[in-house]
């Protein structure tokens, strides 16, 4: 048995724990769009089947009630039974999400009515083919059972022909993880709004399933190359090599090519290989506040977590969207202007300890540890002892 240190790396909380994009056949229809131009997107929030103001008979309803749903049957508890106030606050924090977004994402607006889609093992209550007009995505939320910590799962139901942007999207919540009072990007209490903002863009632009799918804009043709594989220091990384993804990498790390042991790969951003949501979103201990990687200690308090040009370029390759630039931030965590402006030798590719600053890392000799690396944030760092020779005692350990 071996004592390992984190000095290396944080400890992430898996926050978005089965948190995913369920495979489905996913229905499409050819659009047709009323301009060449991108316009703010128009989001449709439908609460009926979650506040029941419509009947829903997946949503539990008494202590001791039997649910079957996506292939499993719960029996219902008491954090399970709809509960007024956290139906309200999400309600009111999914709302600004909605208005967030409406800021900050515009897209080809559609004449097409949306034709509501339903899973059948999820979900017995939409109408099929109810026809839903002047919107351009359209969110249906439901309460579920679910077993363990898991906060939500998501289908994607409907995407366009054309482009295959998501149109439509059932959110199926663990009302246990809801927040308690109405949450917004600058409220004092904001950590559900960040986490289910992540969640939403990652439902409608950051998984695999669209990341696989990036194009042009006003092009379906997917990119040549989207994702280049390389090894370096035995450590495999699956880049993301699309234009702006590239333009990012150029900016931050000054290198217009990736070195890696095996091959070379036009430098871009590093796509997560592990945690709760592989494949999905950027590398989390490379781009730690970004809202787009899956693990993070994003608190109850405080703008940790932030829109940043690592989402933006996934947003903007994704050929589905134009962003409100004035609405990002800049990427703290291994940026170079925030230490001495000079490009941080190895970066990203290099391990974290070799390459990042030294109050990067605990040093459990010096109080200032407690102080997060960009001096807003602090905690109390904590060790774990893991047996070296067994793999699964590894599963949170990596960089």
């Amino acid at each position: 048995m071996f004592l390992l240190l984190c000095f290396s790396w944080p400890k992430f909380k898996r926050e978005n724990k089965n948190f995913g994009i369920d495979s489905v056949k996913v229905p499409k229809k050819r659009t047709v769009y009323s301009s060449t131009t991108f316009e703010s997107i128009r989001i449709k929030l439908d609460f009926q089947y979650f506040d029941g103001t419509t009947s829903d008979p997946l949503k539990c309803q008494s202590e001791g009630d039997y649910i079957t749903w996506n292939g499993e049957t719960f029996q219902c508890i008491a954090s399970d039974i709809p509960n007024s106030t956290k139906i309200a606050a999400f309600k009111g924090t999914m709302t600004n999400i909605g208005n967030y977004l409406e800021k900050l994402l515009k897209v080809l607006p559609s004449t097409d009515p949306i034709s509501l889609e339903s899973d059948s093992i999820r979900e017995q209550s939409i109408v099929q083919g109810t026809n839903i007009t002047d919107t351009d995505l359209y969110l249906v939320f439901f309460l579920r059972p679910f077993s363990n910590a898991v906060r939500s799962s998501t289908t994607v139901s409907f995407k366009e022909q054309t482009y295959s942007r998501c149109i439509q999207a059932n959110f199926y919540m663990n009302q246990e993880n809801l927040p308690d009072t109405v949450q917004g990007e600058d409220t004092s209490i904001n950590g559900d709004f960040y986490r289910i903002l992540r969640n939403v863009l990652n439902a409608v632009a950051l998984s695999d399933s669209f990341i696989n799918k990036f194009h042009p804009k006003y092009d379906s043709t997917v990119y040549d190359s989207i994702v280049c594989n390389l090894t370096k220091y035995g450590k495999t990384f699956s880049v993301l090599t699309t234009p702006y993804a590239h333009y990012y990498a150029m900016k931050n790390y000054g290198n217009e090519t990736f070195y890696g042991d095996d091959k070379t790969c036009p430098s871009g951003i590093i796509i997560e290989d592990s945690g709760p949501s592989p494949g999905d979103g950027a590398e989390s201990t490379i781009y730690y506040t970004d809202i787009s990687n899956s693990e993070s200690t994003q608190g109850d308090y405080g703008k940790f977590r932030r829109v940043t040009d690592v989402t933006m370029a996934f947003l903007l390759d994704s050929g589905h969207y134009e962003v409100n630039w004035s609405m990002g931030q800049p990427l703290i965590w291994g940026n170079k202007d925030s230490i001495d402006g000079n490009y941080i030798s190895g970066w990203p590719l290099s391990p974290p300890e070799t390459a990042l600053p030294d109050n990067y890392f605990y040093d459990p000799s010096s109080t200032q540890s407690n102080v997060g690396y960009d001096f807003n944030t602090w905690g109390t760092p904590t060790t774990q002892v893991v047996n070296c020779t067994n793999p699964s005692s590894l599963a949170d350990i990596h960089y």
